[in-house]
């Protein structure tokens, strides 16, 4: 009997050990959309994929179509440049032999010109470029030169803002690609909240003088500021004077005169200070401690309620914990650093060896991995030991789904490596195609490359699709998009915004109205006519490309060295740009938009079909 209840008991525990890894059960069949046949093949962007086979690489479309009728030995880096196209960057790199070839999206060779001279990386869609006479400016992926090299020095600060220097006079790029020269200052900090920092030209060198400008330039302050850097946010500036600190509005008005040891940023209301005995409290805006003084090393701005706080142990290491506006600790002091992640809405919590994760919503912490992956809301994917976690939440309980590799999470999916195969799961682990690829990719515009017997394929996403359809027109009526009608009349706005609308509720969860949707997209603005019986092409990338601008795409970069750019409106050029380099509309011939043609009730739909397919990475499906 002792036995029995021994064995019994034994079998308790392995069933509870091997619950966190998961099993494959109950998965979709494959929706293949294109068999293995390719020797390699990299995710689909811009409604483009490399693929290789006989040794060349080429470029093809969902319906396998060869895009550009060309094939190149190789494409440099791989399935970085590929991927230039989800960055949003309208370039190919290909080798034509020993020829490095730079593609637009209709196959038009780029001039490299610019590119060997770029010296920082990409920020904001453009970087520092210097000339062959030693001057910089700025130059878009393109290598064309939006802003003209015409400064003795540039850089790009923190928040993205081009910094420049000509004629030794300090100044910045506006977002309408001005210059803002600003004689009065020797160096720019970043902009906050619409405000800088900036070193005061004296000319003296032993006296350093602060003040700030706004985004016109303008010194805001009368009298500069002395003995240390000042501080701003939320409208409060954080300055020094006489070896103590103190706070001041943006009309120069103090608030609380300076008399602290050390102050912090105001964020929510609060601001850490800290007195002659080193002790750190939080006070408001006029003066009021709402969290008393009390022994500590250093004390963070507020977030959500909460902020990072540190202390000094008995043997001198300081550590970081997490107390909330009434100085409560929500998490110990006996952590190495703590980093909030606010759209998740947790703190990633690093010891000596380990990291340990807290989810505010829950008031759990998960413990002991060695490395954190994405970390979402709803799931955090996490290494411990020999094994890779997607961790989640049921009843306020963490679950464990354990695998030996997770690759990178996209369209509510993840491809996992299992006993030697790949397969995908979704964000609970439960298996959705069983392990059964040598290889596997993460998806990309609904489509994932696969890899089996030695050949890749591309897989549809079963989470979208209920079957593939290689026609665009017909897989656009599978999805609820449209019915079929006449392909070939002419369509009017509504036939595009109807599909637009449609897309629009699917990605975002929000817009579903076809007349609000004109407003919220500010279409009147671009001189679209609503009442128009016939679309023109000009108008319907109008569309589009603010219905993805909507989505979370940038739009305002684009070139797409088309032929016939000077017919296109000047205020639709941008939207006429982005359509084209992402393929929404194909060509009438290669580098021709035909910009003042009429778009056929055929054309509208798939557009929206491409739009949604394209927009699929901007939600987690």
């Amino acid at each position: 009997m002792k036995k029995s209840l021994l064995a019994l008991l034994f079998i308790i525990l392995l069933a509870g050990c091997s619950s966190t890894v998961n099993s494959p059960v109950d998965t979709e069949e494959v929706i293949w959309a294109v068999k293995p046949q390719y020797d390699e093949a990299y995710g689909f962007a811009a409604n483009l994929s490399a693929v290789k086979e006989n040794g060349r690489f080429f470029f093809i479309d969902k319906s396998q179509q060869n895009v550009f009728t060309k094939e190149f030995s190789q494409i440099p880096r791989y399935e970085k440049d590929v991927k230039l196209f989800i960055n949003q960057l309208p370039v190919v790199s290909v080798l034509q032999e020993s020829d490095q070839q730079h593609l637009s999206r209709a196959g038009v060779r780029i001039d490299p010109t610019h590119l060997s001279t770029m010296i920082e990386p990409f920020r904001r869609e453009f970087r520092v470029a210097r000339s062959e006479n030693g001057l910089y400016g700025l130059v878009n992926v393109l290598g064309q030169w939006i802003v003209q090299p015409d400064f003795d020095e540039m850089k790009i600060s923190e928040d993205g803002t081009p910094l420049v220097v000509k004629d030794s006079i300090w100044g910045f790029i506006n977002d309408r690609g001005e210059c803002i020269l600003v004689p009065e200052v020797s160096n720019i900090g970043s902009f906050v909240q619409g405000i800088a920092m900036v070193y005061v030209n004296n000319g003296k060198i032993d006296l350093i003088e602060y003040n700030f400008i706004d985004r016109n330039g303008n010194i805001l302050f009368k009298n500069h500021f002395t003995g240390a850097p000042p501080k701003y946010h939320d409208g409060i500036v954080c300055y020094k004077e006489d070896d103590l600190y103190g706070y001041m509005n943006l009309n120069g008005e103090v608030l609380i005169a300076p008399q602290f040891k050390y102050a912090g940023i105001f964020s929510e209301g609060l601001a850490a200070v800290t007195n002659l005995k080193n002790e750190i409290g939080y006070i408001d805006e006029n003066g009021k401690f709402l969290i008393a003084y009390r022994k500590g090393f250093y004390g963070g701005p507020f977030e959500n309620g909460m902020a990072s706080f540190s202390v000094k142990t008995f043997w001198g290491a300081v550590k970081e914990g997490v107390i909330d506006t009434r100085g409560k600790w929500l998490i110990k002091p006996i952590y190495n650093s703590v980093y909030y992640h606010k759209d998740a809405n947790a703190w990633e919590l690093d010891r000596e060896d380990k990291t340990d994760v807290y989810y505010v919503a829950q008031d759990e912490i998960v413990k002991g991995f060695s490395l954190i992956g994405l970390l979402t809301d709803n799931f955090f994917v996490g290494i411990k030991g020999e094994k890779e976690y997607i961790i989640y939440f049921s009843s306020g309980e963490p679950v464990w789904k354990g695998f030996d590799h997770v690759l990178d999470f996209s369209e509510g999916l993840f491809p996992v490596e299992s006993g030697g195969k790949y397969g995908y799961v979704d964000t609970h682990g439960i298996w959705i195609y069983a392990p059964q690829f040598d290889d596997a990719r993460s998806f990309s515009e609904g489509l994932a490359a696969v890899k089996q017997n030695g050949k890749w394929g591309f897989i549809a996403n079963p989470l979208i699709y209920d079957e593939w359809i290689a026609d665009e027109w017909g897989r656009g009526v599978s999805l609820g998009f449209y019915t079929r009608g006449n392909s070939e009349q002419i369509a009017n706005p509504d036939d595009l915004l109807a599909p637009v609308a449609y897309v629009l509720a699917r990605i975002t969860q929000e817009h579903t109205d076809v007349s609000a949707l004109w407003q919220t997209l500010n279409l009147d603005e671009r001189g679209i006519a609503k009442t128009a019986s016939n679309l023109m092409r000009e108008d319907a990338a109008v569309i589009s490309a603010a219905a993805a601008q909507y989505c979370g795409f940038n739009i305002d970069y684009l070139y797409a060295f088309l032929e016939d750019e000077a017919d296109v409106d000047k205020e639709k050029r941008n939207h006429v740009s982005w359509v084209s380099c992402f393929g929404l509309l194909d060509y009438k011939t290669p580098g021709f938009f035909a910009p003042k043609t009429y778009v056929t009730l055929k054309e509208a739909q798939i557009m929206a079909l491409r739009l949604y397919e394209i927009c699929l990475g901007k939600t987690n499906q």
